[in-house]
């Protein structure tokens, strides 16, 4: 089930790859705004992924997911959820392009957004808080 995000979601999850190191709540899950939209994924009252959007300007958004640490037991659920909520927004909010990053060792989610139709566009070297590479993919309309 999809719930908007609630402060308490971020307490809930137990993440995978790079957010270990990373669980300070990331500024953008504290913003609801109409550039910033946060939503979990709920099943028998486990949190089992964070994710939204956050508009960088008009026609351009980057997504954005915390994916909890038994990934492969819900993945199907998140594929159907993340590729319906990406087609209702670029439906609603008329993008021309969606991009996201990827932790270049979580092979998980690389093999998810490929799934999803995002194209690797290159690696962001050093690009988290804590020294990290990261693939950028983007979904072009």
């Amino acid at each position: 089930m999809i719930e908007v995000f609630q402060e308490k979601h971020f307490k809930m999850i137990e993440p995978i790859g790079g957010w270990d190191d990373l669980m300070k709540k990331p500024l953008f899950l504290s913003l609801e705004t109409d550039q910033v939209k946060a939503y979990s994924i709920v099943k028998e009252n486990k949190v089992i992924a964070i994710f939204g959007f956050v508009v960088i300007w008009e026609g351009v958004s980057e997504v954005f997911t915390i994916m909890c640490k038994d990934i492969k037991e819900h993945g199907f659920l998140l594929y159907k959820t993340f590729k319906s909520s990406i087609e209702k927004m670029f439906e609603k909010h008329n993008f021309r392009r969606v991009q996201a990053t990827v932790f270049v060792e979580f092979e998980a989610a690389i093999n998810m957004v490929e799934r999803l139709g995002f194209k690797r566009e290159g690696l962001l070297r050093k690009w988290l808080p804590n020294g990290n590479d990261v693939y950028m993919y983007a979904w072009v309309k």
